[in-house]
């Protein structure tokens, strides 16, 4: 598979991700809208992730190495962005607004220790622990087991959570930080199960698009892959909208599933429909940046009080004309949460990438 366009198609669906989430947390979608953004919009970064470790070949490297690089990318933004998170909680609405008491705060801060992990913060802490539990058994037992066995992980722990977390209560702040501990990696077991459906589909697209190579005759059957790839991608994705809908809500954080093999079948066919849909079309530069720069957009959209901003601000392009109507709100709100989160990705890339686990770029 040509590498420039493997990193461009899942940059692009990441980008289609990471707009579904702040979409998800915008609080102006209607309650369909939001359950079928939710039965795989998390999901999908966890399959993203397989697929792009697979490209990379990450299994090669030993598990220590790859385990340091990890811990750098995910932990330290995790790491950071809990103390500005608990800078923003403790400042702004505890002592400011008055939103928050000082004990709410300490809850906050062990949960940000026990790794449970604060607002969004949470799906890098389950990201990391289900890439360690994979790799920690691709090493152990060979490609075949670790399917299997991060399968059947994932269907158990999602079957168990209930049991496994009610033993403890959140009535005192060391059940807390229990809770959380166990939560975390709960969380990271389930990751772990889509990060090896990233793997092996990954294994499927190359055998695929090998076997294109090898029959391809002139542009015309690039054309046409591409367009029963984009069609296929439509067809799943309307496959998802009517699972969903008929599974309810939804919530990867809380593991909440609803009828458990809807949902993993939603969540697996819906990144998998972004996938062919993102493979049939051309490249589109502005959803790969935002791809790209997906986990600068995952921990500042919210809780830095952008979607404020941008929920007020649409509120004024709204107040503006009488006969304003919803599209005023979403034009606002779309307009200044795309300046707001430009501006922190430029910002950050260019001056303290550190933030988010990344080198200064060399002159």
């Amino acid at each position: 598979m040509n590498e420039s366009r493997r990193v461009d198609y899942l940059d692009m669906v990441k980008g289609i991700g990471i707009i579904l989430v702040v979409a998800g947390h915008c609080g102006y979608l209607a309650k369909n809208a939001l359950t079928v953004i939710y039965s795989f919009h998390m999901p999908l970064f966890f399959i993203v992730s397989g697929m792009i470790s697979c490209y990379r070949g990450d299994e090669m490297q030993p598990l220590k190495q790859l385990m340091v690089k990890r811990l750098k990318s995910l932990m330290i933004p995790y790491a950071i962005f809990s103390l500005i998170y608990l800078a923003i909680y403790g400042g702004y609405f505890c002592y400011i607004a008055g939103y928050l008491t000082p004990e709410m705060i300490m809850r906050y801060a062990i949960q940000a220790v026990s790794l449970d992990g604060m607002s969004v913060l949470w799906f890098l802490s389950a990201l990391f622990l289900a890439e360690l539990i994979f790799f920690c058994i691709r090493k152990a037992f060979g490609k075949r087991v670790t399917y299997l066995l991060c399968f059947v992980l994932m269907i158990a722990v999602s079957l168990l959570k209930r049991h496994i977390l009610g033993v403890f209560s959140v009535d005192s702040l060391w059940q807390t930080a229990i809770t959380g501990f166990i939560s975390a990696w709960l969380r990271g077991m389930i990751g772990a199960g889509f990060f090896a459906m990233g793997y092996a589909t990954t294994e499927v697209i190359h055998a695929v698009d090998e076997k294109c190579v090898q029959t391809a005759q002139g542009q015309n059957r690039e054309r046409i892959r591409k367009l029963l790839e984009l069609l296929g991608g439509i067809v799943l994705l309307t496959a998802t909208v009517g699972l969903s809908l008929y599974n309810g809500n939804v919530e990867l954080r809380s593991m909440t599933f609803g009828k458990l093999p809807i949902y993993f079948v939603c969540a697996y066919i819906g990144t998998l429909a972004m996938i062919m849909i993102c493979r049939g079309l051309p490249k589109l530069r502005w959803l790969s940046y935002l791809g790209i720069n997906s986990m600068v957009i995952m921990v500042t959209h919210l809780d830095c009080q952008y979607m404020l901003i941008s929920v007020r601000i649409g509120k004024f392009f709204v107040s503006l004309s009488p006969y304003a109507k919803w599209y005023c709100l979403y034009f606002g709100m779309i307009l200044s949460m795309t300046a707001l989160e430009l501006v922190t990705i430029y910002l950050i890339n260019h001056f303290a990438p550190f933030l988010i686990g990344r080198r200064k770029r060399k002159k």
